[in-house]
């Protein structure tokens, strides 16, 4: 698997965590993630980070001036 083929899977992985937690009947609560607790609110902005973070690794991983900023792929 190539770097960027790595990148863009680690993406859509945050992607699909933060869609699979975004619905108005899940449970709000608290997240773990390497040690750290986050609040529901916390955490969803812990994957929205992370997403930014990846899509700027993807763009600089292609040389590109821009990514496609659909979160659904």
């Amino acid at each position: 698997m190539s770097y960027l083929t790595s990148l863009i899977t680690i993406r859509d992985n945050y992607v699909a965590k933060l869609e699979a937690i975004s619905g108005e009947d899940k449970d709000k609560v608290t997240y773990s993630v390497d040690g750290r607790s986050f609040d529901w609110v916390g955490y969803t902005a812990f994957l929205s980070k992370a997403i930014t973070d990846t899509n700027r690794q993807i763009i600089a991983a292609q040389g590109a001036s821009e990514i496609s900023t659909n979160l659904t792929g």
